[in-house]
């Protein structure tokens, strides 16, 4: 199952720039107003990313059976950060409390792809 997740993200993380050249990418999101602008690093192997300086662990990822793929990632105070992409667009979804209220997201928007 590992073996699976692993597959999937490397061939979505290509999707969206990151590479194993460097350990370490990094990109900025922005809401739709652009009032809110966001640091997110993500790590070579897709394991994890970095949001405005919080860790979040990879919890799930699949390749889209239309043009979207997903990947969701968690951090210990049930901040979730889910990505949509395909070949041209990045988009991101923040949810405040994912774990407890599937409706927490607070905010949306898109990502500017390093």
């Amino acid at each position: 199952m590992k073996i699976t997740y692993f597959v999937i993200l490397a061939i979505s993380l290509s999707l969206i720039g990151c590479t194993k050249k460097d350990k370490i990418k990094s990109f900025t999101c922005s809401n739709t107003d652009f009032s809110k602008t966001h640091s997110v690093s993500i790590d070579s192997e897709g394991k994890f990313i970095i949001y405005d300086g919080r860790k979040l662990l990879l919890r799930n990822a699949r390749l889209g059976e239309d043009e979207w793929s997903y990947a969701y990632f968690i951090g210990n105070n049930n901040e979730l950060v889910a990505f949509s992409f395909n070949e041209n667009k990045t988009l991101y979804h923040h949810y405040t409390d994912a774990r407890n209220d599937s409706n927490s997201y607070d905010e949306y928007g898109g990502c500017k792809r390093p």
